[in-house]
């Protein structure tokens, strides 16, 4: 019986001990900013609608609708919050004529969310910034740049996109503004259940996400993500924890993947050089140019240590069999502090400035192609 007490007595301390750091260093966390990921909607639900009609896009922006998202501050930045509109034309953008402007320039902008502007204000988007360095380029004529980005797509829905939404704008260019993740997704078969990383396995078993979800903006939440984002919700210390586990589980479950995705006669890379083929016909059929350039993956923005240079060169190859102009955005970034490229702690997507220095670098040759189809050159 004695021995019993003690053994209880020994647990209660430990509690009381375990409480005790939590409670600390809870508070270390809180007085530090750490642990806070973004709150608001997740930027998937409400803002897209269904698209049953065109299956190979499946999903558009939903027109009319807005949304906005609370970026708390952190040891880097203080708090800052990003609003999305979406047009009547399904574009995270103004509303546009489909009666050309006599002598005006016109670029339509595909992409996934590094184009539409995860993570910006609008007139910091790629597209924006782009828009803005043209119309200094050419300052007798009216230049617009559209945005036609639309988040967690992949190149067949951008090219779909395009067919069944964008080609009645009438451009004199189509940029494609490619990325890592572009391989995978919707139309493209998911691997083998035996083919999952170890990392991501525990994951899900965890209930482990890239950021803090609402069961309203994703009802179907597994039981383990419930109980994981009520943890976050209720404890910094416990988000800091769930972010830093899952960063240090996924990034090199993400690398495997993106090199699988576009390994040599994998469905993603056929995928993708199937719909860059026909992205290359449409526009052509129509006397419209068509410039595709890949948009590096904020991680180690070295020369050496850039993990992504065989998707770069594989993109690059599947243009020139196609006829198709390229461009490679990475020395625009070379060099960089990715961390001071990324929108948040929580949010690795590109910031403001690194949209600022891709659009320097991307206005030389869409200018070129422009002064060119412009009678100028």
């Amino acid at each position: 019986m004695k021995l019993l007490r003690r053994l209880l007595r020994l647990a209660l301390q430990t509690l009381l001990a375990l409480a005790v750091v939590c409670a600390v260093l809870e508070a270390g966390v809180r007085i530090a900013g750490l642990g806070v990921a973004p709150r608001g909607p997740d930027n998937r639900t409400p803002l897209l609608t269904d698209v049953p009609e065109v299956p190979r896009l499946g999903q558009k922006l939903a027109p009319g609708r807005s949304a906005s998202v609370v970026y708390p501050g952190d040891e880097r930045t203080p708090e800052f919050s990003i609003s999305y509109a979406i047009s009547s034309q399904s574009l995270r953008d103004r509303e546009f004529s489909e009666e050309r402007e006599p002598g005006s320039l016109r670029v339509v902008c595909l992409g996934d969310s590094v184009a539409y502007g995860t993570g910006v204000q609008l007139a910091d988007s790629l597209p924006k910034q782009l828009e803005r360095r043209l119309a200094e380029r050419f300052p007798d004529r009216a230049v617009e740049v559209l945005n036609g980005g639309i988040f967690a797509t992949n190149t067949s829905q951008q090219v779909a996109w395009y067919r069944h939404g964008l080609e009645r704008f009438d451009p004199d260019l189509v940029l494609l503004v490619s990325t890592v993740p572009d391989a995978s997704g919707r139309n493209v078969p998911p691997r083998p259940p035996s083919a999952e990383a170890s990392g991501a396995r525990w994951c899900r078993r965890l209930g482990l996400t890239s950021g803090l979800w609402s069961e309203e903006d994703v009802p179907d939440m597994t039981a383990a993500q419930r109980r994981t984002m009520w943890l976050r919700r209720h404890s910094r210390l416990a988000d800091l924890v769930c972010h830093r586990l899952y960063k240090r589980l996924m990034i090199p479950v993400h690398r495997r993947s993106y090199h699988l995705d576009w390994a040599a006669d994998s469905p993603g890379r056929r995928m993708v050089e199937e719909s860059l083929a026909l992205l290359a016909q449409v526009t052509a059929g129509a006397g419209t140019d068509l410039l595709v350039c890949m948009y590096p993956t904020l991680d180690t923005l070295t020369a050496e240590g850039y993990p992504y240079r065989s998707q770069i060169e594989t993109l690059r190859g599947i243009c020139a069999k196609l006829g198709i102009d390229f461009v490679d955005l990475l020395p625009a970034l070379l060099g960089q502090d990715a961390r001071a490229l990324q929108v948040h702690a929580h949010d690795r997507h590109p910031n403001a400035k690194a949209h600022a220095r891709v659009a320097e670098f991307l206005a030389e040759p869409v200018g070129e192609r422009l002064k060119t189809l412009a009678g100028g050159g």
